[in-house]
């Protein structure tokens, strides 16, 4: 049925030569009967990676693997998903999918979240900006399971209930998951420098102007190992006050939330080229860009827009301090 279909993957690269062979074989013996074509853009490694890419010869009439390797000065995890959404543009595909080079995808991943997208764009002529996105099963670095969900293991809100604002301020897509259409490439391309990663980007692109969509099941594994470029924390059901990583997370917290404040200021500009002012102030993005701008007392009242769900008085005055403080933190 979907024989002639094209779906891109674009695939960032860096060190990747002790998992990537795994991972371009999970991708490449999908049961999607179209065209998948991988990009894969490596970022300088150091290791083999370029020289497993090169192996692929021999495939299929519907695989292919094209291998770019970075040119410029510019270098990173961002960079390198920003430029291959351009190089992506270059191409004839309607479909694309981001990839990490270290994970495994499940079998039927792309054929699952095509047969959706084309369920959702019925009769809609293609124009809705639409990404779909999924769970994850987190996994050791031999693949052992850790958690059969990343959304639970890492004790994330449920990602259909992150709308406007609090999508401003909380990203419940992962990357490595998505399934998208070319309208919402166009839209979001070029990807700000200075964001904290292209998948929430995205993620407000869609949600904003078409749908996000959630599958509630994993479509991938999500390996777990030293070098990753983010990874997972398990969540212990509240905080540990003994813990490195929770003094860790209020000490980033503010920096991270400036971000998310700068990443709204560039949607804002960006997106008033679609919508009218009172759009865009509907779903609180006028009032969360100008975050910075607004007196103590608002940003304080900011909190229960922001956080709809009860927290605790400690959380609140955390929460308090931080708000008061944010016009003098720097992203």
């Amino acid at each position: 049925m979907y024989t002639q279909a094209k779906v891109v993957v674009l695939l960032a690269a860096y060190n990747g030569g002790k998992y990537i062979r795994e991972q371009l074989k999970s991708i490449l013996e999908q049961d999607f009967s179209g065209h998948i074509k991988v990009i894969v853009r490596d970022d300088n490694s150091r290791d083999d990676t370029v020289t497993i890419v090169n192996s692929y010869l021999d495939l299929p009439s519907n695989r292919s693997i094209t291998l770019i390797q970075n040119p410029d000065s510019e270098h990173g995890h961002l960079a390198n998903f920003s430029a291959l959404c351009q190089i992506g543009l270059t191409t004839e595909s309607e479909y694309f999918a981001f990839a990490d080079q270290d994970d495994v995808w499940h079998k039927n991943k792309i054929s699952r979240m095509f047969a959706l997208m084309q369920s959702e764009l019925k009769g809609k002529d293609n124009l809705v900006p639409i990404m779909i996105h999924s769970d994850l099963r987190v996994v050791d670095e031999a693949l052992n399971q850790l958690s059969p969900s990343y959304i639970k293991y890492q004790g994330l809100p449920d990602p259909d209930a992150q709308l406007f604002p609090t999508i401003l301020r909380q990203n419940v897509v992962t990357g490595c998951t998505t399934f998208f259409n070319r309208v919402l490439l166009e839209k979001a391309f070029p990807v700000p420098q200075g964001l904290v990663v292209h998948d929430w980007w995205f993620a407000l692109w869609a949600r904003f102007y078409g749908k996000l969509i959630y599958i509630d099941d994993a479509t991938i594994d999500y390996r777990q190992h030293n070098l990753n470029a983010i990874g997972a924390q398990e969540f212990m059901g509240g905080p540990d006050y003994t813990s490195y990583r929770f003094y860790k997370l209020l000490f980033e917290f503010p920096r991270l939330f400036q971000k998310s404040i700068k990443q709204a200021i560039v949607f804002k500009e960006r997106a008033s080229a679609f919508s009218s002012e009172s759009e865009l102030a509907r779903a609180g993005i006028s009032e969360y860009a100008d975050f910075n701008n607004l007196t103590t007392k608002k940003r304080i009242a900011m909190i229960d827009k922001l956080y709809p769900v009860s927290i605790s008085k400690k959380e609140k005055l955390y929460l308090m301090v931080v708000f008061t403080l944010m016009p003098w933190i720097k992203p």
